[in-house]
C-alpha cells in the first residue's frame, strides 16, 4: 500500500468517526433544525419587543460597563502576576518531575472551573459587587494562562538555556537569563489575550451577584424591560469590539 493511500484511509476514518460523533452529540442532545426554523418567529418576536433601545438607562450602563472593564483588568493582572511561579514549575525542561506533576495537577483543577462558579464561590466568601468579580477572574486566569504559559516555557531554544547554565549559573539566574527573554513577548502575548477574553467573561458575572454590567442585564431581562436590555447590549457590544481589534493589533506587533 502506498503513502498516499494509506494516508488516505486514515483521514476517510478520522472524518467518519467525527460524522458518527457528531451523529450520537446531536441525538443525545436533542439537536434539531426543523425545531430552530420554527422559533424563527419567537425568536424575532423577542427582537422586535427590544426595538426601539430605552436610552434613559445609558449612564447606568455606561457605568456599569466601566465597571466590568476594571474588573476584568485587575482580575487579569493579579491572575498573570499569580500564574508565573507555578507556569515555571509546571514546565518539564527547568523542574523537577514531581513538581512539574503537581503544579500541572493544580492549574488544571483552578481551570476546569468555571469562572462563573468561582463568581458564585467568591460571592458566597465575601458578598455581592466587583471584588468577588475580581476575585474569579484572577483564578480563572491562573488556571488559563499558567497553561499557555508553561507551554512557551517548554518551547525555548534549549541553546540559549545551556549557554547560561555552562556559566555555572544558579537555577533562578538560568530560569532569568535563558529563559525568559525567550518567553517574555509571549507571556505580554497570552495576558492581553486574557484581558480581552474576561471583558467578555466579566459581563456575565453580575448576573450572580459579582458586579459588572451583567446585573442590568438580567435585571431588564427578569421585568420584560427589553428596551432596556437592548441598550446595554448595545453599548457593550462596540466596546467589547475595540478592546479585541486593540488587543490583537498589540499581540501582533510584540509577538
Amino acid at each position: 500500500m502506498t503513502s498516499s493511500n494509506s494516508t488516505l484511509i486514515r483521514r476517510t476514518v478520522i472524518v467518519l468517526v467525527l460524522v458518527a460523533l457528531f451523529i450520537w452529540s446531536a441525538q443525545g442532545t436533542d439537536f434539531s433544525l426543523s425545531a430552530l426554523i420554527q422559533g424563527g418567529a419567537n425568536m424575532l418576536d423577542f427582537v422586535g419587543r427590544m426595538v426601539p433601545p430605552d436610552l434613559t438607562v445609558a449612564g447606568a450602563a455606561w457605568k456599569s460597563l466601566v465597571e466590568t472593564i476594571q474588573i476584568a483588568f485587575v482580575g487579569s493582572m493579579v491572575g498573570v502576576v499569580l500564574a508565573l511561579l507555578p507556569s515555571f514549575l509546571a514546565a518539564k525542561n527547568v523542574t523537577p518531575p514531581a513538581l512539574t506533576i503537581l503544579f500541572r495537577t493544580l492549574l488544571t483543577f483552578i481551570r476546569t472551573i468555571p469562572i462563573i462558579v468561582w463568581a458564585l464561590l467568591f460571592v458566597a466568601a465575601v458578598g455581592l459587587g466587583p471584588f468577588p468579580g475580581i476575585l474569579a477572574t484572577a483564578m480563572y486566569t491562573i488556571g488559563f494562562v499558567g497553561k499557555l504559559f508553561y507551554e512557551a516555557i517548554e518551547a525555548v531554544e534549549r541553546a540559549q538555556v545551556e549557554a547560561v547554565q555552562s556559566t555555572g549559573a544558579s537555577r533562578l539566574n538560568v530560569w532569568r537569563y535563558g529563559v525568559l527573554p525567550q518567553v517574555a513577548p509571549h507571556f505580554l502575548g497570552y495576558a492581553l489575550y486574557i484581558f480581552e477574553y474576561n471583558v467578555r467573561a466579566a459581563t456575565v458575572l453580575g448576573i450572580v451577584g459579582a458586579g459588572g454590567v451583567g446585573f442590568y442585564l438580567l435585571h431588564y431581562m427578569r421585568s420584560f424591560q427589553y428596551e432596556m436590555a437592548a441598550t446595554v447590549i448595545l453599548m457593550t457590544l462596540p466596546v467589547v469590539l475595540l478592546i479585541d481589534a486593540a488587543s490583537m493589533y498589540v499581540r501582533k506587533k510584540i509577538v
